[in-house]
């Protein structure tokens, strides 16, 4: 297939090769001019091909055939009748062939098909390799002749019970449906055990883990038994429902999909599409939790399958044998606690409209697939193959379950405050949602406009949103997060009473500001000559999602200031109960200002070496360097110019003391002048420690040399002294 496509003359010089068939030959440089296998953007450039050539069709099926039917170069289509899908074969040929994207091996269940597509004479007994692999010991494959998905393992299973080789051989199982999840889950749970004993790659497993791996790998052989019909719909059906049926257990949690067809007649068959399942985590959690997961993922399976299908769907059913479940999603879900409640509102926002029923455990195809089954048992199953037997009836039966009060189900939340639990005021709810103050100020502004309007005559009130109007909703804003977190002080001090002296409130002498129903905080500075609000600063509760925004909104103004320096200025307007606790939290929560306090990780230090630690002769130990460049007045010749120079740089390693010599260069033919007139000055070093400067090993490299061809004039002690270490 990419062999197919060119490539943009210009851009072909970015796609080339130097190679050369002979040692002795020159090397070659060859451009290729395809797409080539390996590049990053070859797959798009191939794809998109397609893409285009789908979208210049004029045939509006075969448009869509193209861009939803191809799985890479590999094209898969089946249609209600013999007719259409040749009249869509031809046409994508055709497309194609204008692109010379010639189209081969096809494969059909109807002789006649072929016959008229491609004139040649299908193999009625072959089964078609459905993996997309090389390998003929495994994997999903198509019968032709009778329409059936078979699996074909031939797999040596009598080899070193490893973990290496448990994963090799399960992974050898082609099921990308989920259609023998009951049994591949079986597999996941000894897998996860492996991990939890910390079992290595190769070494033998414990006793208990492999006795349980045996008896399921007995059966493995048992798949090949299995044959799936491929068609699951009816040409005639009078309606197409989809069953999701989820579950779990301790080990393991899932979901199955069923398709239910009613045909013209009043025939029904229900056929598996599709199941996946997942282990139970690692951390411990309760039953009810675990079954919830199940139907959060039976909800994702679900919308995958509908997204997926092209055949119309009259009605989705959901089913689920857990009780608590089911009370969790028919309740509001601001009454359950954080884990229960993200996950009620994505399934509850995902089956809007559709029905949750109970189904009893002995009749839950999804126990299969949570609890495991042995291949030759799940083969005879047909509980699982073609759903419970209530759904082969014409009017499905729904079971009546235990009515479970809603206070009497776990994860409920027992706090009663207003602003977490059965906030029913629509502003409440704007308010926790938005995290920009001035963002949430102009929101409630348009709605008391939209209001104000629909009220009056709305001639009277100008399109743009005046200071005065935006001065007005942030009063009124913070006056409903006052009335929902001081609901009792609120209506104590609207009543113009004072509060009681032990109420959390009164050593802050607050009082109702009536113009604008607001509490305001009392003091001694009445008679000052600061402004009101800071006289009189509005009274906050830092738990409300009001407070928060705006310690947010004032921290960003403030440059990023510190908590400190946040509070001062909030307190020139506001007074929050808690202010410290939330200005830290605040500053601590900004990404921004964390990078810029970050503190650097200091290492431990290492021991220092033995030339360091003992005090010997200046100089015996050495250690050199460069530093540099410097600048250089050279006044050789006429005029004077600046040379660019060195400072090489030798340091005792037991005294400190330092000797610098100039160096013209980096050579190390400069490197060793330096050399000579340290040694020329301070005397021979036993050892000179350096780092991997190409200089310090060109000098090593010449002085060794120099020491090999001359070793017989020199002493061994004269010879150990020129030794270099480098670090």
């Amino acid at each position: 297939m990419y062999r197919a496509v060119l490539i943009e003359p210009s851009q072909r010089s970015l796609q080339q090769i130097i190679f050369r068939f002979d040692q002795l030959d020159p090397l070659k440089t060859y451009t290729l001019n395809t797409v080539t296998y390996g590049c990053a953007s070859a797959p798009y450039l191939a794809t998109k091909c397609l893409v285009s050539l789908a979208d210049e069709s004029s045939d509006p099926n075969v448009k869509n055939a193209i861009k939803n039917n191809f799985y890479v170069d590999d094209f898969l289509y089946s249609g209600p009748s013999i007719e259409s899908v040749v009249n869509i074969c031809k046409g994508v040929i055709h497309t194609l062939q204008s692109a010379k994207f010639n189209l081969r091996k096809w494969q059909s269940n109807s002789q006649e098909i072929l016959s008229s597509i491609s004139n040649i004479k299908g193999d009625s007994e072959k089964a078609l390799n459905l993996d997309n692999t090389m390998c003929k010991t495994l994997g999903l494959h198509w019968l032709t002749e009778s329409d059936q998905l078979i699996f074909f393992i031939n797999i040596d299973v009598n080899i070193k019970v490893t973990k290496r080789n448990i994963l090799s051989i399960i992974s050898q199982v082609f099921d990308p449906l989920g259609l023998i999840g009951p049994y591949i889950v079986l597999f996941k749970i000894i897998i996860q055990k492996l991990w939890l004993n910390k079992c290595d790659w190769d070494d033998e497993i414990p006793l208990d883990i492999k006795k349980e791996y045996l008896s399921s790998i007995k059966s493995l052989s048992s798949l090949n038994n299995i044959k799936i019909p491929r068609w699951f719909s009816n040409i005639h059906s009078f309606s197409t429902e989809i069953h999701t049926f989820t579950d779990a257990s301790e080990r393991a949690y899932g979901a199955c999909v069923y398709i239910r067809n009613v045909g013209e007649d009043g025939t029904i068959c229900v056929r598996l599409l599709i199941s996946k399942n997942r282990v139970a985590p690692i951390k411990p959690t309760t039953i009810p939790k675990l079954e919830l997961c199940g139907a959060l993922l039976g909800t994702r399976l679900c919308r995958k399958v509908q997204n997926s299908l092209t055949i119309p769907i009259s009605r989705c059913y959901f089913w689920s044998d857990s009780t608590i479940v089911l009370g969790w999603l028919s309740m509001p879900s601001n009454r359950l606690k954080h884990f229960v409640r993200n996950r009620v509102n994505e399934i509850q926002d995902t089956t809007h409209g559709q029905t949750w029923s109970y189904v009893p455990s002995k009749d839950n195809p999804a126990d299969l697939v949570s609890r495991g089954a042995q291949a030759d048992l799940l083969s005879l199953s047909t509980l699982w193959w073609s759903g419970p037997t209530f759904l082969q009836h014409k009017e499905i039966k729904f079971f009546e379950h235990p009515n479970i009060h809603s206070n009497s189900l776990p994860e409920i939340s027992l706090h009663t405050h207003t602003n977490t639990i059965e906030n029913t005021n629509t502003i409440l709810q704007l308010i926790n949602r938005t995290s920009n103050f001035i963002k949430l100020i102009r929101i409630f502004t348009y709605i008391q406009k939209f209001i104000n309007k629909c009220k009056q005559n709305k001639t009277q009130y100008k399109n743009h949103l005046t200071c005065i109007e935006l001065q007005t909703s942030k009063l009124k804003l913070i006056s409903i997060a006052q009335q929902d977190m001081f609901r009792n002080e609120f209506n104590i001090l609207i009543s113009g009473k004072s509060l009681h002296i032990k109420n959390r409130l009164a050593s802050l002498s607050p009082f109702m500001d009536n113009n604008h129903s607001i509490i305001r905080v009392g003091g001694r500075l009445k008679n000052s000559y600061y402004s009101y609000d800071i006289k009189h600063p509005i009274l906050l509760c830092s738990k409300h999602h009001l407070t928060k925004i705006i310690f947010g909104m004032q921290h960003k103004l403030s440059l990023h200031a510190g908590r400190q320096l946040l509070l001062a200025q909030i307190r020139q307007t506001y007074w929050p109960l808690g202010g410290r606790n939330i200005a830290r939290a605040t500053v601590h929560a900004c990404i921004r200002c964390m990078k810029f306090n970050v503190k650097p990780v200091q290492p431990i230090m290492g021991n220092l070496p033995m030339e360091r630690l003992h005090l010997e002769y200046p100089f015996l130990n050495s250690g050199t360097d460069y530093m540099g460049p410097v600048l250089m007045l050279n006044r050789k010749g006429r005029g004077a110019r600046l040379l660019k120079c060195y400072i090489c740089i030798f340091v005792c390693l037991a005294t400190k003391a330092v000797h610098l010599k100039v160096a013209t260069d980096l050579t190390t033919e400069a490197f060793i002048a330096c050399l000579n007139r340290f040694v020329a000055r301070r005397g021979m070093p036993q050892t000179v420690y350096s780092d991997n400067g190409t200089n310090f090993v060109g000098a090593c490299n010449q002085l060794s040399s120099f020491l090999k061809r001359t070793s017989s004039t020199l002493s061994s002690e004269a010879a150990m002294k020129v030794v270099f270490r480098h670090q």
